[in-house]
């Protein structure tokens, strides 16, 4: 135990030295919708960039393709009533991009892109699942496809490894890419910061088995299984909550509902939703949705611990309601 609070001494104490980054200064984080139009924007020859193919093709060939004719980029391509992130296709060939950051897998995802590929287009579609460290998706989103069909990549390593290659072939975007690396680094935890407090936890074993101690604790874990720190939520909520469960918005005839049923809390979800008063809460009205299986979670961090992000959250929230 000494050794533990010995190591978190120490991590209190690193500082975070991280320059300006406007991409990180305007909020981007960890949004799903944002890095995907990034990547699209860079993956299509079409783009603004004035790169023209190169920067797909070095995706291309790092996932392993390497002809791929007349490539369409495209991006929330409508297939039977759910949105692709990023499809590359041609009449012979179709790339199904799938973004994770921390959000849930849907039920059947994955299934319902091959389908769509097969029986739609009349293609095998290449599946690429994007994660933070290269998660393999879920059964539920898988349903009856094979796992093999799936190729799982993270940002950690691959496309990490991409933008490096791409500020390299088109150094007219060096500067942007850097920012976008440093983005992505900061929203996976590898950042100067991360890597900082990386280095304390292995500079000796003493510290080293405490970090492994604390990584066993908490991977993986349903954090709303805890009742101190779902007691902890529901208080730090308190403040922006009426009647334990509304936020009432001014100037809207909207409030902001948070649902922690007993079925989401054994799930691990946390789910806020978007009404008007008095209207019936269905999933069309979910506003975000939070993993407690995550801690990497920015939403969940804020939830628990970061009163700023917990308002810029909110606040976000609040601005969908009065759009």
């Amino acid at each position: 135990m000494n050794n533990l609070l010995s190591l978190l001494s120490e991590i209190r104490n690193v500082e975070d030295k991280s320059s300006f980054n406007p991409l990180i200064a305007i909020g981007v984080g960890d949004k799903e919708p944002l890095h995907s139009r990034f990547i699209y924007e860079l993956l299509n020859p079409e783009g603004s960039h004035r790169c023209g193919r190169t920067m797909l093709d070095l995706f291309l060939r790092m996932i392993g393709i390497d002809h791929f004719d007349s490539p369409i980029v495209s991006r929330e391509k409508s297939a039977n009533g759910r949105f692709i992130d990023i499809a590359i296709e041609n009449k012979e060939q179709l790339v199904i991009i799938e973004n994770k950051i921390w959000a849930l897998d849907q039920p059947k995802q994955l299934y319902d892109y091959y389908q769509f590929g097969k029986n739609e287009l009349g293609l095998i579609p290449t599946l690429i699942y994007l994660t933070p460290y290269g998660y393999k998706p879920s059964g539920e989103s898988l349903c009856n496809i094979n796992a093999k069909e799936v190729r799982c990549i993270s940002y950690q390593k691959e496309i990490i490894d991409w933008l490096r290659m791409c500020q390299l072939e088109c150094p007219n975007l060096a500067t942007a890419l850097e920012y976008y690396e440093e983005l992505v680094r900061k929203v996976i935890n590898r950042n100067v910061y991360m890597e900082t407090i990386l280095e304390k936890c292995f500079e000796n074993t003493e510290n080293a088995q405490a970090a492994i101690n604390i990584y066993n604790a908490l991977n993986g874990k349903n954090l709303l299984e805890n009742s101190i720190i779902l007691a902890t939520i529901k208080r730090r909520l308190s403040a922006f909550l009426d009647d334990a469960e509304w936020i009432p918005v001014d100037e809207c005839e909207s409030d902001i509902y948070l649902e922690i049923t007993e079925g989401e809390r054994r799930l691990g979800n946390i789910t806020i939703y978007g009404n008007y008063i008095d209207v019936e809460r269905t999933p069309e009205n979910k506003i975000a949705s939070v993993n407690a299986n995550a801690i990497q979670d920015d939403k969940l961090q804020a939830f628990i611990f970061d009163d700023e992000k917990l308002k810029k959250y909110m606040s976000e929230w609040i601005a969908k309601l009065k759009e």
